[in-house]
């Protein structure tokens, strides 16, 4: 979990605040006695710090706490979404998520600010290759839960669908910003693209769940003080509904071909008995290569502002041609 420290307000208000917040999410009239804050060791977009909470009946907390709004992302259209989603989807059941206790809006700032349970952990970033098959495993748990109710859930939380208009559009946008960016490189984008209906016709048709769609390993985070270590997925605010190769193929960003074959066999026989999962292993592949197409994809539709080089380009047109011919 991730950002930058917020405003300070004084500790007579915070008490207040977590009074207000831990009440509703404790069912009882909570009484705070101390409250410390320090920085997120991690920085990031929004503004974030952690709580060490005391009660009156002398239980402790740690609360993580940030600020959501507005971004320039086209997935995250709603200042709210990820409270939405604590708030409406991913509480009452036994998921990969840390707890939610509770949100506040700030109306002068446009701005939510969400208190979640603070998971003191590293990323999946720092963690063993065996903990990267786990998350897996437990990506596939959550989608197989949610693929039961996706209407209802995508109703629930107003989550966009991800749909043919939708991959289309992030094939626009890769044109429009290597076009701006690096516009040699125009060729290789055409070859790309000129096989990417079949890819959205792949994705979007495929069979739907809730979906993260932003499932890189800095938004997993692996508590190893415990047996079996604890998966917490966390920064849910491009949740979307769709296919799930597109969290898979998010995940397996930067693995070696070995690596990303045994940690996508283990999302898929993670998924046995449940509706996502393929017919065949030649469903799974084509699945996969499809989303692997669009991760590429997704990542030129933004490679000016995450200034990639050249050669990074390079190699994700490489890379995104040689799965779009597994299609």
């Amino acid at each position: 979990m991730a950002g930058r420290a917020t405003v300070p307000r004084s500790l007579d208000v915070e008490r207040r605040v977590l009074e207000e917040v831990l009440s509703g999410a404790l069912d009882g009239d909570v009484r705070v006695t101390s409250v410390a804050r320090r920085a997120c060791e991690f920085a990031g977009r929004w503004p974030s710090e952690i709580l060490e909470v005391e009660l009156e009946d002398g239980s402790r907390l740690s609360i993580f706490r940030k600020e959501v709004g507005l971004s320039g992302h086209p997935d995250k259209a709603y200042p709210d979404k990820e409270v939405r989603m604590y708030a409406r989807v991913l509480r009452g059941a036994p998921l990969p998520v840390p707890r939610y206790f509770g949100a506040r809006k700030d109306e002068s700032a446009g701005t939510h600010e969400l208190y979640l349970e603070y998971i003191d952990a590293y990323s999946l970033k720092y963690q063993s290759i065996e903990q990267w098959y786990r998350v897996a495993a437990a990506i596939a748990h959550l989608h197989g839960h949610f693929a039961q109710r996706v209407d209802e859930i995508g109703v629930e939380a107003s989550l966009p669908l991800l749909d043919a208009a939708y991959y289309r559009a992030w094939a626009r946008r890769a044109r429009l910003e290597v076009d701006a960016y690096i516009p040699e490189l125009n060729p290789g984008l055409t070859t790309l693209l000129a096989g990417y209906e079949e890819v959205v016709g792949v994705l979007s048709e495929g069979p739907r769940t809730l979906v993260h769609n932003d499932l890189g390993s800095r938004n997993v985070v692996v508590d190893t003080s415990q047996e079996p270590p604890r998966v917490c997925i966390v920064d849910w605010e491009n949740a979307s509904v769709g296919c799930g190769v597109v969290d898979l193929t998010h995940l397996t960003y930067g693995l070696e071909d070995d690596r990303r074959r045994r940690l996508c066999d283990a999302y898929f026989a993670a998924l046995d008995g449940t509706p996502l999962a393929p017919a065949d292993e030649g469903e799974a592949a084509r699945l996969v290569a499809a989303g692997e197409v669009h991760r590429v994809v997704y990542r030129l539709g933004r490679c000016r502002r995450r200034g990639y080089s050249r050669k990074a380009v390079l190699d994700l047109l490489a890379h995104a041609i040689r799965f779009r011919d597994r299609v």
